[in-house]
């Protein structure tokens, strides 16, 4: 990966660098999930600093794992980053087979970023609607926005990726066991 003007990296470097892995070098995708997963200790804790009981929430910008962001609205309010993030984890568990170990890191990022969500959004119209309120999206001109449609996408296929992938490798390990 690259570092940014300030030796920091940013959300889209594991984003985009993270789909052109999954697509074209296994080895490097794989060590980025690696990296990903060794990080879940420190997204956890920024998740806790913002009152979530449970969940991890990665930052918008690192420089060693903890939010490096001076301006809220550019850096915690972001939480896109989990779901822009559970994509391209689910987008890797698509590709080769994986070892069951690794399979499993990945599942606990996909499920520990996708609790997050719970947190922050509300059911709706007789639990038919669910939305997500006052977050920022990938749009770095504007602030707090109710229902961001892209933050609000994201977080649903975020949300449907972990609950399949959970699924699956629940239904394979049981199948392995009997």
């Amino acid at each position: 990966t690259h570092a940014g003007p300030q030796g920091q990296m940013s959300f889209q470097d594991y984003l985009y660098l993270g789909m052109y892995y999954c697509m074209n070098n296994a080895a490097a995708a794989a060590q980025l999930m690696e990296h990903l997963h060794a990080s879940l200790p420190q997204a956890r804790r920024l998740s806790s600093k913002l009152i979530f009981a449970k969940g991890a929430l990665f930052p918008f910008t690192t420089i060693s794992g903890e939010e490096c962001g001076s301006y809220f609205l550019n850096s915690t309010a972001r939480f896109h980053v989990n779901a822009d993030l559970g994509y391209v984890v689910s987008m890797f568990l698509e590709t080769d087979n994986h070892s069951k170990e690794l399979q499993l890191r990945c599942l606990e990022l996909l499920l520990e970023t996708a609790r997050v969500w719970l947190h922050l959004g509300q059911w709706q119209d007789g639990h038919t609607v669910f939305t997500i309120d006052d977050v920022s999206g990938p749009d770095a001109y504007n602030g707090l926005e109710s229902s961001n449609f892209y933050t609000n996408l994201s977080a649903r296929r975020h949300m449907l990726n972990a609950h399949e992938n959970y699924v699956t490798m629940l239904g394979a390990f049981r199948a392995d066991t009997e």
